[in-house]
């Protein structure tokens, strides 16, 4: 089933921005890559400026053969990217494109293939949604990586959300990678808008979403950036740009040790 999205004038979404879910063993490879490229079009981070991608050059775009955005994804190490589970749980490495050092995620930049796909052993839902992609064919030459930190920052900092897709919502993806900024909530002060019907898990955090800003469907997998260094992804939210729900992140500083070994 792939959830479909309403949008209220003022571009707050009121359904579950949850990620899509749809029985392979019933659609095939082809049912389920016709269903990520007609959810291109809710691809979004609200209301965040434009930048120089060689301020984030780390910032990756995780796209399908057929230019389709599937969301986004963080290169970590040479060779190496990181990415929410639930954007390739269902795809096979051969299945992905992805697309750095561009502005504009449809036109011009590097593209590169995925080689393999390792998803963490524990993901579920919430739980452990996170995925290595061992990167094949590289043509990544000015990209630098980011350090995944040792620590999540304090509740109240300031992260630094970035993503590609459409600003309103309503038309295609426009490939432009945009970022913002938001206010951290630990896992103990975000479980109280997240409860046991959702399976909240403690290896996540949130931010803070705004009326005019957040992070929402088909962003899962982008960066969330503090003092340099990558502390989460994009996992989810119960509404989108919606003051009343967090956006949902990774906590990948539980992660940096599988990483590490996955990767060495």
């Amino acid at each position: 089933m792939v959830i479909r999205l309403g949008l209220s004038l003022c571009f707050i979404i009121s359904v579950f921005a949850l990620p899509p879910v749809l029985n392979r063993s019933e659609e095939g490879d082809e049912g389920y890559l016709e269903s990520v490229e007609n959810e291109q079009d809710k691809a979004r981070i609200f209301n965040g400026d434009r930048f120089d991608i060689k301020e984030h050059s780390y910032t990756l775009a995780l796209l399908t053969k057929s230019n389709n955005l599937i969301g986004g994804a963080v290169l970590i190490k040479k060779g190496w990217a990181i990415t929410a589970a639930w954007n390739v749980n269902k795809l096979k490495a051969s299945d992905l494109v992805i697309k750095s050092y561009t502005g504009n995620c449809f036109k011009n930049g590097h593209k590169s293939t995925v080689a393999e796909i390792i998803t963490h052993d524990n993901y579920n839902g919430w739980e452990s949604n996170v995925a290595l992609l061992k990167i094949g064919t590289n043509k990544m030459s000015r990209e630098n990586p980011i350090t995944i930190s040792t620590s999540i920052p304090e509740e109240g900092s300031n992260v630094t959300i970035i993503g590609w897709g459409s600003v309103d919502g309503q038309k295609q993806s426009d490939g432009i990678v945009r970022k913002g900024e938001a206010e951290v909530l630990t896992y103990g002060s975000c479980s109280a808008y997240y409860g046991p019907q959702e399976n909240f898990s403690n290896s996540s955090f949130c931010t803070k979403n705004t009326e005019s800003f957040g992070p929402c469907f088909m962003d899962y997998g982008n960066p969330v950036v503090y003092k340099g260094y990558l502390v989460g992804l994009f996992s989810g939210s119960l509404s989108c740009a919606d003051s009343s729900y967090p956006a949902v992140h990774v906590d990948l500083t539980q992660y940096k040790d599988w990483v590490d070994k996955t990767t060495s």
